[in-house]
């Protein structure tokens, strides 16, 4: 693991370091930043593939003047596609964006969540991620030749792990997705949790792909050699607010009514 010293000079003549703060891969490896987006993401751009609208609510906190987004979780709910063939309403919510002209290939995501005190994490579900490219998931799943995604996900008993479509996750009979460092964190209930993402795209004939995960500023996953994308033009230009239960049957259904909550997101896309 790369560790590097902050120094923090203030007005008053004296300095303090901090230690253990995990490197910036993009900018430690030459990238300069040419994206950057804060605050609420709902406000960054075109939605696409919006759905479960009726399941995000809001509220600012006085103090910061930080938005709020509350994901809702109707009793009995799991993934969404399963949920809407039967002709049943959803639970959670979902959207991603694009960021038009962005040629990055370095990016980082960064945002804070806290799980309802009384969350049953059941069997998992998922959570927002970096993408690129066609950035959907089924019944447009991201190859590599046309995109990839890199959501977050929680397991049972609230371990986590990046969820990915890359281009070597199996194709065309498998439909999930490839699981990377489940398990090597955990998520708590009730508490607020930051958690940065930072993915480099590997050059298109090399698998030297990296994928960051830091949890409340530990590093939690350290991927290397991964083929993201076997294309120059499948860039990091965006990312998937995407929350549900799920998992594609009622085993993975949440058994009450519960919510998670999000603020404080950043995005910064960086290219050469």
């Amino acid at each position: 693991m790369k560790i590097f010293i902050l120094k923090i000079c203030l007005a008053c003549g004296f300095s303090f370091v901090i230690a253990g703060v995990q490197a910036n891969i993009c900018l430690e490896h030459g990238f300069r930043e040419i994206t950057r987006k804060t605050g609420n993401p709902t406000t960054w751009g075109t939605l696409f593939s919006a759905w479960g609208k009726k399941n995000l609510t809001s509220y600012v906190v006085g103090e910061t003047g930080n938005t709020v987004l509350r994901v809702h979780f109707p009793a009995g709910t799991y993934d969404p596609g399963s949920m809407i063939a039967q002709g049943l309403p959803v639970g959670g919510t979902g959207f991603a964006i694009l960021f038009d002209g962005s040629a990055a290939t370095c990016a980082t995501l960064t945002y804070r969540l806290r799980f309802s005190n009384d969350f049953d994490f059941v069997r998992g579900g998922k959570l927002p991620g970096l993408a690129g490219g066609v950035a959907h998931t089924y019944p447009r799943l991201p190859r590599g030749i046309n995109g990839y995604t890199a959501r977050l996900m929680w397991r049972e008993l609230g371990a986590g792990e990046i969820y990915a479509y890359l281009r070597t996750t199996p194709r065309p009979t498998n439909y999930y997705g490839t699981s990377i460092g489940r398990g090597s964190f955990h998520f708590s209930k009730g508490e607020w949790h930051t958690v940065t993402e930072s993915i480099r795209l590997n050059d298109p004939t090399m698998a030297d792909g990296v994928m960051h995960l830091t949890l409340d500023g530990k590093l939690v996953i350290d991927q290397n050699s991964l083929l993201i994308r076997d294309r120059e033009d499948v860039f990091s230009d965006g990312f998937i607010f995407e929350s549900f239960f799920g998992g594609n049957d009622v085993t993975w259904a949440t058994p009450k009514a519960a919510f998670i909550e999000f603020t404080a997101f950043e995005y910064r896309g960086y290219a050469k």
